[in-house]
């Protein structure tokens, strides 16, 4: 190049991927792999080519921004994962459909698989003529176990060499060793295949001037457009992100981004806070009286002052902090599960003191024993009768004189007996006090009605 010439800017821009996938899958080990460098991680990496048309940006550990960036994906998956999809594996499925991205699929860690014989940087097909048949047959076995999981979350995927379609409803599998370069030349062949084949119109760069905006929704005004319904239609499309529903959780984020992914994935709508967690935050203790299961903090991650543990303590908010968005989901489902068990629980004990809540009225010539094994027939005026329930006097003093011993309808002997049953009861007295009770003395005829302890509360 002479002094004074010029360089001609390329004409077209790079296309951008996005690695995503659960921990320890072997991403930035594939990221390294790639740039022929494994000895240190890197968040992005360009490939030097002779040609333009061969160069791309790689982004590492961007889940959520990456996938708005980014023009094609590539989901990292461990091939010895033995219990399958992990769910922060199907977290990311679910923001790849969420963001409509076309992706291929890295089967990981196939060098893991027993009596695998290496071939550093070898096509994923020649390597895999260089094993034996059991290898082989695992490797077929751990294959269609993971397509299979795939279908089950409305997936198609296959071999890439057995998929001709290029950006269609199938998605393509090619399996990689990122510590020995297996099957990377088949996924950098597919990555640049599906860029130049699909994509060519969106690289080529605009040499008009332009201006530029946070990633969001432009809207183009022609002439005989109403300018007033266009911004009425911006606004209820950007309000209508956010639930204004006064029930939720607090979600804590250290930055926007991280919100962001948390709020998509999330089930519970969440109120939003973006700084270090103080005080105002605790005021998730609004959702006690509501929803309980409600009165959380999710921390993704945020750094908690003391202050703010100390109040949520004291307030009853639980607070729930992790870096992985599937352990904070976790943390907070076993809670929220163990809120809804408990009220459960306190709904059939109040349901079954409902049902054991009984008011008795001696009948007239009924009495057979007034003392120590007080005998006599009563008349159910409300609730169910049972073998054990305690009894009181309510007219006087709620005292007690026992407990039901046995119960007779109709000469039978029963275990319980309902409301508008006449039936003949047997009280014993537990104590020596109670024994000391006796009808005539202690209570008559005229003290009509004999209550169960449970129908204190309930009556």
């Amino acid at each position: 190049m002479n002094k004074g010439d010029t360089v001609k800017p390329p004409s077209n821009r790079k296309p951008v991927s996005c690695i995503i996938g659960d921990a320890y899958t072997g991403k930035t080990t594939l990221l390294g792999c790639i740039r022929g460098n494994n000895s240190s991680p890197h968040f992005s990496a360009h490939f030097p080519a002779g040609d333009a048309e061969r160069r791309m940006l790689v982004l590492d550990n961007t889940p959520f921004r990456g996938l708005y960036l980014c023009d094609i994906a590539i989901l990292v998956v461990d091939i010895m994962h033995d219990d399958g999809l992990h769910p922060h594996t199907i977290d990311l499925l679910d923001l790849l459909k969420l963001t409509n991205k076309q992706f291929i699929l890295a089967l990981n860690k196939i060098d893991m698989i027993h009596d695998w014989k290496t071939c550093p940087n070898a096509p994923f097909r020649k390597a895999l003529l260089q094993q034996s048949k059991d290898v082989q047959d695992e490797f077929h076995t751990r294959l269609s176990k993971f397509v299979s999981q795939f279908k089950t979350h409305g997936l198609n995927t296959d071999l890439y060499y057995k998929n001709e379609t290029i950006g269609g409803q199938t998605f393509s599998i090619v399996p990689t060793s990122a510590i020995s370069g297996e099957g990377i030349p088949d996924m950098l062949f597919l990555l640049f295949k599906w860029t130049q084949k699909t994509m060519i119109p969106k690289f080529t760069y605009n040499h008009e001037y332009v201006q530029s905006l946070r990633p969001s929704r432009l809207s183009v005004v022609k002439p005989n457009d109403d300018l007033d319904y266009v911004n009425k239609e911006a606004s209820e499309s950007i309000l209508s992100r956010f639930d204004t529903s006064l029930e939720g959780v607090c979600v804590q984020a250290s930055n926007f981004h991280s919100l962001e992914a948390l709020l998509k994935i999330m089930k519970t709508p969440g109120v939003l806070y973006i700084r270090r967690m103080w005080r105002r935050p605790v005021q998730a203790s609004a959702m006690l009286e509501k929803k309980p299961e409600y009165a959380a903090i999710l921390a993704f991650p945020a750094r908690v002052t003391p202050e703010a543990w100390q109040l949520a303590h004291k307030l009853g908010v639980k607070i729930f902090i992790s870096d992985k968005m599937h352990h904070l989901f976790d943390q907070f489902n076993r809670y929220k599960d163990n809120i809804t068990h408990m009220n459960n629980n306190k709904d059939e004990n109040k349901k079954d003191s409902a049902d054991e809540a009984c008011v008795l009225k001696i009948m007239p010539n009924s009495v057979f024993n007034n003392k120590d094994s007080i005998v006599l027939g009563v008349n159910i005026l409300q609730g169910i009768l049972k073998i054990g329930n305690p009894i009181c006097i309510p007219s006087q003093m709620n005292i007690d004189i026992g407990r039901i011993a046995s119960i007779e309808n109709n000469l039978k002997p029963v275990y319980r007996a309902e409301k508008g049953q006449q039936v003949f009861i047997k009280i014993v007295g537990s104590n020596s006090e109670e024994r000391q009770k006796m009808f005539g003395r202690h209570f008559g005829i005229d003290d009509e009605l004999l209550v169960s302890h449970n129908a204190r509360r309930v009556i």
